[in-house]
């Protein structure tokens, strides 16, 4: 066989190597994707001002975090193009276009001039960049979910499917721990002349590896069997609950996570008074300890069921994430380590069996584009919108724990979602996870 993607791949039955070979290809290219993506947030107060210069710190963060939230504005658009690709041209192709755009934007931002050398266009470069790195994010968690979800068989996909949210989680890690890193080997003046700019640098040695694991994996989807019609006209047509149901879970999964994945390191540096390096350390430490459980919770997910699995995930946010907001705000980093922990620990139960979950919503024809879409606005709602939230509720209420009154309804809706999805999809795809799942 001389080349590794066929349509004789597409139709036969998933074996141990290919699924192993989409498992790293996806987890590890999503590493790449949200190391690069999370980057800006992580380094947003050395970024602000930078870029957004202002007496008032606060409205400096501010402006910051809103480029940090615009960037996802493009993740619908996107989706839309990666799944068109996806859908019509193989989910390989488009996974591989995703991971070279993503890291061409994050070396661009690295070389970009700041807000003193060229005014106010610096920061229109940066927005334009952000909004790259966003059109390129928008094709990267439904395309791995989907390669994944097709090349495994029903009783261990969720299994395998874990390493889409463990790679994602990984490249905060990564994040965290470069950010960390140079924060503890520069001085402030530093990390703010040009310390802030190597992580971004760094992402031409990690695009190189996912590039070269993606072109190695086989393609998933029958090409010849794709239907003449596009595939968004599909979805909005023929799928409308479906992309509904996708848009909720979303919310829950993103909006919940990203108050301890993006905003936890600026509520302790800035809000409570914690040193950076050690934050960006625990912060680090807290999110691959959370990494550690996912296999054996897609175990459980593939004996239990997808559903009740994510919502006892969902229960735990609304159960710990006050308590842990408290502990972390106890002048105590050990304490604080132990808050995040709380709070994190909890996405493994959601995540695992919700992105196993959401591909087999819509048939092959269209299903790269209603997971992108779908996720993808949830994700504006809500998982952009988190870390704005967080510090608008702090500010209006004066109450340090306010971001979990976010994290409660936002699980709600996802609770709410997987209500919904247990009358439609029926009581098999509870434990099978099969192909055959219903898509109305």
């Amino acid at each position: 066989m001389t080349e590794r993607s066929t349509v004789a791949d597409a139709n036969q039955p998933p074996t141990t190597n290919r699924s192993l070979r989409a498992t790293i290809a996806g987890g590890v290219g999503s590493v790449l994707e949200f190391y690069d993506y999370t980057l800006y947030g992580y380094l947003a107060i050395v970024l602000a001002p930078q870029f957004f210069p202002a007496s008032d710190p606060v409205s400096s963060l501010l402006a910051a975090l809103g480029v940090f939230a615009v960037g996802y504005v493009a993740r619908p658009l996107g989706g839309i193009a990666f799944g068109y690709i996806g859908d019509r041209r193989g989910r390989r192709t488009a996974l591989i276009g995703s991971v070279i755009l993503m890291g061409a934007a994050s070396v661009v931002i690295g070389l970009l001039p700041t807000f003193a050398q060229i005014g106010a266009g610096a920061s229109v470069l940066l927005l334009l960049a952000r909004l790259a790195q966003g059109f390129a994010a928008g094709g990267e968690t439904a395309g791995a979910s989907t390669l994944i979800a097709e090349s495994t068989s029903g009783l261990r996909r969720a299994i395998y499917g874990a390493w889409t949210p463990i790679g994602s989680l990984l490249g905060f890690v990564l994040a965290a721990s470069v950010v960390g890193l140079m924060t503890a080997l520069t001085s402030a003046k530093q990390m703010s002349d040009w310390g802030w700019r190597l992580p971004f640098l760094a992402s031409v040695v990690i695009i190189a590896i996912a590039l070269w694991l993606r072109m190695r994996t086989d393609e998933t989807a029958n090409l010849n069997a794709r239907p003449k019609r596009s595939p968004i006209l599909e979805v909005l047509r023929d799928h409308r609950g479906s992309l509904a149901l996708v848009i909720a879970l979303a919310i829950a999964v993103n909006g919940a996570a990203f108050i301890p994945l993006a905003y936890s390191s600026i509520h302790l540096i800035q809000r409570l008074g914690y040193k950076p390096a050690a934050v960006y350390w625990i912060v680090a430490a807290a999110i691959a300890i959370s990494c550690l459980p996912m296999p054996f919770i897609g175990m459980l997910a593939d004996r239990l069921g997808n559903r009740r699995v994510a919502a006892a995930g969902m229960v735990g946010y609304i159960l710990l994430t006050f308590p842990g907001l408290a502990l972390m705000g106890l002048d105590n980093l050990g304490l604080a380590f132990v808050g995040l922990l709380l709070i994190i620990v909890n996405n493994g139960f959601v995540s695992v069996p919700v992105y196993t979950e959401i591909p087999f919503l819509f048939p092959q024809s269209a299903r790269y584009t209603g997971v992108s879409l779908g996720w993808n606005i949830g994700v504006i709602l809500a998982g952009a919108t988190a870390p704005l939230a967080a510090v608008w509720l702090i500010e209006q209420t004066g109450i340090v724990t306010a971001p979990g009154f976010w994290v409660i309804g936002v699980s709600l809706i996802g609770l709410i979602g997987l209500a919904i999805a247990a009358g439609r999809l029926g009581p098999k795809t509870e434990v099978t996870g099969s192909e055959s799942l219903p898509a109305r």
